[in-house]
């Protein structure tokens, strides 16, 4: 939806969207028709069954018709929706700033109040190029599209940030290279660069910009061929670096090909290998990873690390649109999990180690606290979701107000606590419940934690006074029965 020309950017917003692993089928409304189209049931918006809604308008300070406008759209749809913020006037004075900014609160506001609803920042992309560099007023009046040609690619860019986001395009896990890379020059060879001087500097703030991700919960790798025993000594000791060892969830230093130390990541991580973003200093290296691992997202890099800090945030697939508590904790968790481990490959027996583990489940009601996170475990769930039913935030506040019983779990043992990782979904069918989703993130999984789940649901349809609990397909039934 949108009130000015864009048709010269979708094919560049459809062949940046491949580099991510999205293929869109795009459909436009008509110019400048934005709030007929998203008020009419019977518009053409409707039959197309967006699973992704877009809103772009440039200088439209008539914000109050938008909240009744998407409102009318989250009746009939429950796709997310992505809208951009108000830029002012090329040579606007300050009342006009005022004004620009009064829109953009306003706009936030609106958003809050619809689930699943997002703002596109640009007001700070033109902002941060400039606008006098940023418009074209001349093709803004003869062609209706008033941005600059050369900025094309940088706005598709920053839609398709948000579109990855919501569209569950995210990586997990940033693998990073050491030599030439995390450090300045090769460990092996002599001294390395980092907090002083050229290129040193350059690599310390590429070292922060890792840190700021893992407090995103962006959890961290190292990918290097060294030994790993002065990889681990230069991490603990070296004075100049920001990233210390425990930062890493794993440490693979080997000379083994760097393809198979990324699956080896993965698996010690429990992640696909989609979920991993590798950066490399070494275009052969990365050409590799593309050639070996292609589901593996690579970053490309300048060979100046003047621009790498740049290119992590410009990297749509590392653009959260919301944070849960648990994505904020999850470096955390993984930390973790290597101690379970250490645990694990001591014990005699797994039964041991699960005794050992002194697991705790507690079960609460799907909530306002807690919908967000359980929204993003139904999209990102797959190992154990016996349904794979995927909802967004909207979808599920509309599903649970068909009542049911909706619980949410968390866990805990003795190294930490996992976070909210289990969630049952139900819907009433008379005296019937009918379960909906029954999924249980990786991270707990081998803990017995889905035997605790199915009492907590036994429990609460008794109080509930249900007859009994069916499922909604057969692998959910031979577990529920």
């Amino acid at each position: 939806m949108r009130n000015y020309t864009v048709e010269p950017l979708i094919g560049l917003l459809r062949t940046q969207a491949r580099f991510v692993g999205l293929d869109l089928e795009v459909w436009l409304g008509q110019f400048d028709t934005v709030h007929q189209e998203l008020r009419d049931p019977q518009s053409q918006l409707y039959a197309f069954r967006p699973e992704l809604l877009m809103v772009t308008c440039l200088r439209d300070e008539n914000v109050e018709d938008l909240g009744p406008s998407l409102e009318a759209f989250r009746t009939r749809c429950q796709a997310p929706i992505l809208v951009q913020d108000q830029d002012g006037p090329v040579d606007g004075d300050e009342p006009a700033r005022e004004r620009t900014r009064a829109v953009n609160l306003r706009l936030a506001e609106i958003l809050r109040t619809i689930p699943s609803a997002h703002r596109v920042a640009y007001h700070e992309l033109v902002c941060a190029h400039g606008r006098r560099h940023w418009y074209d007023e001349r093709n803004g009046i003869l062609f209706g599209l008033p941005v600059r040609s050369n900025h094309h690619l940088t706005m598709v860019r920053e839609w398709l940030r948000g579109l990855a986001a919501l569209s569950g395009r995210r990586a997990k896990v940033v693998v990073t290279d050491l030599d030439n890379t995390l450090w300045g020059g090769v460990l092996e060879e002599g001294p390395i660069h980092s907090g002083a001087g050229y290129p040193g500097l350059l690599h310390a703030a590429y070292q922060r910009e890792l840190l700021a991700l893992r407090e995103r919960g962006i959890v961290l790798a190292v990918a290097s061929k060294n030994d790993r025993e002065p990889v681990v000594r230069t991490l603990r000791e070296h004075p100049d670096l920001h990233t210390r060892a425990e930062h890493f969830a794993v440490i693979a230093a080997d000379w083994r090909a760097k393809a198979d130390n990324l699956q080896g990541i993965a698996r010690e991580l429990n992640v696909g290998l989609d979920s991993l973003l590798f950066i490399d200093d070494s275009p052969l290296e990365r050409e590799q990873i593309r050639q070996a691992l292609p589901t593996v997202a690579v970053l490309d890099l300048s060979p100046d690390p003047a621009g790498w800090v740049q290119a992590l945030r410009d990297c749509p697939l590392l653009t959260p649109m919301e944070l849960s508590l648990e994505d904020r904790a999850r470096a955390r968790y993984y930390t973790e999990e290597a101690q379970r481990q250490e645990v694990r490959h001591a014990s005699a027996s797994l039964a041991d180690f699960q005794h050992s583990l002194e697991v705790v489940v507690e079960s609460a009601p799907v909530n306002p606290s807690n919908q967000l996170r359980v929204a993003q475990l139904t999209q990102k769930t797959n190992q154990f979701n016996l349904t794979t039913r995927r909802y967004n935030e909207a979808e599920l506040l509309q599903f649970l107000d068909l009542g049911g019983v909706n619980l949410a779990f968390t866990v805990k043992d003795r190294f930490g606590e996992y976070g909210l990782v289990g969630v049952i979904l139900s819907r009433p069918e008379g005296l019937v419940l009918t379960v909906d989703i029954f999924l249980l993130s990786c991270r707990a999984l081998g803990r017995q934690v889905e035997d605790e789940m199915l009492t907590s649901l036994r429990q609460a349809a008794r109080t509930a006074q249900y007859q009994h609990s069916a499922a909604a397909t057969a692998p959910l039934r031979e577990i529920t029965s």
